[in-house]
């Protein structure tokens, strides 16, 4: 999960480049000081006439030129809704403190809300994709009792003559994969998808970031599909895919891509909500408020899959990028997790991480394995839909 800083300074020069307003806020100011210049110039005219030919005071400055000429701040469009008279909808969960000197809104943010919302999802991607498994389990049991086959009479295909296409060749390397490989493949593939929308259709893509004061709940899972830039998607992907396959061929998983699939997804959900939840007590921590700085990534959910394999396998070298000395994983991992409770509690000025989605993604993925979750959980949920599915 990475948090991308957005500056005032820059946000005013990218309203203020347009001679449309970029958002309510910006009409909002540029109607005010119409208002206000109107009333200046016919104040000027009454105190000394104008001559002909002369333009008034409302002439000679536009708004816009008024604004750039004045500096006013301007709200951030992604704050909350607008109406034109500068004040926000009588939308419920919403509300507004006048603070004269303080250029961000006082929204007020949700936080039971998206922890039902958030749980829910949870339990339904679980309960889900137990589901799936359930129902292919019995299927292949069917196939198992059905010894007797019945021949297939027909003409053999013939053998192709040159070098196979582009498509039958993807299709024989995805044939050939391992289930987890399936699955770490399809979250590289969905990931990258997801940052090429952010070249074609940006304007949606900013709509999968979660930013708290928009108290939009769904951005809870789409968030950990966007990514701020290529470095920060390929550090993510690459620790997909060093990490996936043995956690997911550990005895925590033993090689169910449906059980892999279901915790890596769950923990996303939640470590977002993590993020989320913490910005309750770092409102004030920043220049920028926490609840107008967006997050994204698939950090959370990944380091629920580092702590799961930390786990697993204890005396596991690793590393940090770019540096050639390694740790025993039961002895490097939990400095990670003290470094972003620090980030938590007091933050770092020289970076600007999600430490609150790190570091519950890795409680998630420690408690998981300690607790032996697919004994406790998983497996429960299979007999539950199986014994469901077999009296239906």
């Amino acid at each position: 999960m990475s948090l991308t800083k957005i500056g005032r300074p820059s946000l005013q020069r990218l309203c203020l480049a347009s001679h449309q307003p970029a958002s309510a806020s910006l009409r909002w100011s540029a109607n005010s000081l119409s208002i206000r210049l109107q009333w200046r110039s016919q104040h000027n005219s009454r105190k000394s006439p104008r001559r002909f030919g002369q333009p008034s005071t409302s002439e000679r400055t536009s708004p816009i030129q008024q604004i750039r000429e004045e500096q006013v701040e301007i709200i951030p469009p992604t704050a909350g809704p607008y109406s034109a008279s500068g004040s926000q909808y009588s939308e419920p969960g919403y509300e507004e403190y006048e603070q004269p000197n303080d250029p961000w809104p006082k929204v007020r943010v949700r936080y039971l809300r998206p922890a039902i919302w958030s749980f829910t999802v949870t339990a339904g991607i679980f309960s889900g994709l137990a589901y799936y498994q359930a129902k292919k389990e019995i299927e292949q049991a069917k196939k198992a009792t059905n010894w007797l086959q019945v021949p297939q009479w027909g003409l053999q295909p013939q053998s192709r003559v040159g070098p196979p296409s582009a498509t039958e060749l993807a299709t024989r390397w995805w044939t050939e994969l391992n289930p987890i490989s399936k699955v770490t493949w399809g979250i590289i593939g969905a990931n990258s998808a997801v940052h090429l929308t952010s070249f074609l259709i940006p304007r949606y893509w900013d709509l999968l970031w979660h930013i708290p004061a928009r108290n939009r709940n769904y951005t809870n899972f789409t968030s950990m599909f966007v990514h701020s830039g290529p470095m920060h998607l390929a550090v993510n992907m690459w620790a997909t895919y060093n990490f996936m396959l043995p956690v997911g061929y550990s005895r925590l998983f033993e090689g169910n891509a449906p059980h892999v699939g279901a915790f890596f997804l769950a923990t996303g959900v939640l470590s977002g909500y993590a993020q989320h939840f913490t910005t309750m007590f770092t409102k004030n921590r920043r220049p920028v408020p926490e609840i107008f700085i967006r997050g994204g990534g698939a950090s959370g959910a990944l380091f629920g899959i580092l702590g799961a394999f930390c786990m697993e396998y204890p005396t596991a070298q690793l590393g940090i990028l770019f540096l050639p000395v390694h740790f025993e994983a039961q002895y490097f991992f939990p400095a990670i997790m003290l470094f972003d409770l620090i980030g938590v509690i007091r933050g770092y000025s020289f970076v600007n991480f999600g430490h609150a989605a790190h570091l519950s993604g890795a409680l998630i993925g420690v408690g998981y394995s300690y607790f032996n979750g697919k004994d406790n959980l998983w497996k429960p949920m299979v007999r539950f839909w199986k014994q469901r599915l077999q009296n239906a």
